[in-house]
């Protein structure tokens, strides 16, 4: 009688245990998705830092930089280029899990500056990528520059055509569906022999 007493508490006390165990690993589950996101805003806000690309040319034209809201002290401007420069190749060396999560932003129409392209403010042109864009529009413009593999260009929607983000979110997923079996690498020489122009 005793030895069934005993075995119903030990049985008791490792479904207990193990009842906690799966508890804290779901939980580590969730601090592991928050981190990942976490470092994928953080490698976002590093891109920010695009106007370093620029700075010189702005110096040269002898303005005040802080009229463009930018750093007038060249050492902000080292700091700047090494946070824009590693975050832009931290941003080319993510994998198929980087590529999902800007997926996500599909049908986010919220403007929270996700990404913006940063255009010289010497530039008269104005266009979409001149304007703050949504989400949606910012993660498209990046899953593209991914896939490309170098550099970020702003991959503009014509005026008014509203279907425009459906169409290249439509492609890209139909071309990720068709090369799942691929890494990165091979993704790349996929997407640039398929637009190959």
């Amino acid at each position: 009688m005793s030895r069934l007493i005993a075995l119903i508490f030990l049985l008791t006390y490792l479904s207990c245990t193990g009842h906690r165990k799966d508890n804290s690993s779901n939980s580590n589950s969730g601090n592991d998705k928050d981190s990942t996101e976490n470092e994928y805003f953080k490698i976002l806000n590093g891109l920010k830092y695009e106007y370093v690309l620029h700075y010189r040319q702005l110096k040269e034209a002898n303005t005040d930089l802080r009229v463009f809201g930018l750093p007038a002290k060249d050492s902000i401007y080292s700091i700047d280029s090494i946070r824009y420069f590693r975050s832009s190749q931290t941003f080319f060396e993510q994998d198929n899990h980087f590529v999902n999560w800007l997926l996500t932003f599909k049908d986010d129409s919220t403007k929270s500056g996700l990404w913006q392209k940063y255009l010289s403010p010497l530039s008269s042109y104005i266009g979409e990528c001149s304007l703050p864009m949504s989400n949606s529009r910012a993660a498209i413009n990046l899953l593209e520059n991914f896939l490309n593999g170098e550099g970020f260009e702003c991959y503009e929607c014509k005026y008014k055509d509203v279907e425009c983000s459906v169409n290249k979110y439509e492609e890209i997923e139909s071309f990720l569906r068709s090369n799942k079996e691929k890494d990165i690498s091979g993704l790349r020489k996929e997407w640039k022999k398929s637009h190959a122009y």
